[in-house]
């Protein structure tokens, strides 16, 4: 068996966007549909996505073996306040420089909304947390996010 790595490009923009290979694009929609949670991924979302495939003999995928893709997240990792004001204002501050940035869906899903992390340390103590982190978290709708930090270096 051998197995090429290939891009899923789009060509066109915004809603003209169409899939380069659509018979690529199929096979890894039918992948993420069989193998992941969700199942339905929009992946002109992603900044690059590629698929492992298996080929024949000319080099043609016959069968996506696995799939992975990147996107840009903004990521937090200091914010410190020592009472509830400030760690509201600082939360109303980020929340309204990420709308002018264009990053502000709306409640119905009609415009997607742009996804933040926010780092939580899990080695400091309840007295180093922000007052009312539990509170602010809640009321932006914060969920846990399944992620591992990985260094990218020279092999």
């Amino acid at each position: 068996m051998s197995v090429k790595v290939f891009p899923i490009d789009f060509i066109g923009q915004g809603a003209l966007l169409q899939p380069k290979d659509d018979q690529l694009h199929s096979m890894a929609l039918d992948f993420c549909k069989r193998e992941l949670v969700g199942g339905e991924v929009n992946l002109s979302k992603f900044n690059r996505v590629w698929v492992a495939a298996e080929v024949d003999e000319g080099g043609k995928p016959i069968e996506i073996l696995g799939i992975t893709g990147w996107v840009y997240r903004v990521d937090i990792p200091v914010f410190r306040a020592l009472n509830s004001a400030a760690t509201a204002k600082l939360h109303q501050r980020l929340h309204t420089y990420f709308a002018d940035q264009g990053c502000l869906g709306t409640m119905d899903g009609s415009v997607e909304t742009t996804e933040v992390f926010i780092h939580l340390s899990s080695k400091e103590t309840p007295e180093q947390r922000c007052a009312n982190w539990s509170e602010e978290l809640a009321a932006a709708g914060a969920v846990p996010a399944d992620r591992f930090i990985v260094k990218v270096a020279a092999k």
